[in-house]
């Protein structure tokens, strides 16, 4: 998710040369774009899991990692996919049926 953040602008130091946490980022990201909310969450919820699985005293349990990597899945497809689909959808629904071109 980090290295997400870096591919998209988001600068993970500050001018100083001091690194950024991830919610400072997630937060400078999602405000960005009004389509990103959503999706921001997801990343936050990731970022709660990572932070209390990165203790040495951590009592995440397997399935709460499985659950961190399923919503970090969830929050991909909607960022890589999502639009292509709902673009899709739209163009069936306004065709009322499959929209094939002759």
């Amino acid at each position: 998710m980090e290295r997400f953040l870096t591919s998209e602008g988001i600068s993970a130091t500050r001018p100083s040369g001091q690194f950024r946490n991830a919610h400072e980022r997630i937060k400078e990201w999602r405000d960005a774009d009004p389509d990103r909310p959503a999706v921001a969450d997801l990343f936050f919820a990731v970022k709660w899991l990572g932070n209390v699985g990165t203790h040495e005293d951590s009592d995440l349990t397997t399935m709460e990692v499985l659950d961190g990597a399923r919503v970090l899945d969830e929050a991909f497809h909607r960022l890589f996919t999502g639009p292509d689909i709902d673009a899709q959808a739209r163009t069936i629904n306004a065709a009322k049926g499959p929209s094939r071109q002759p």
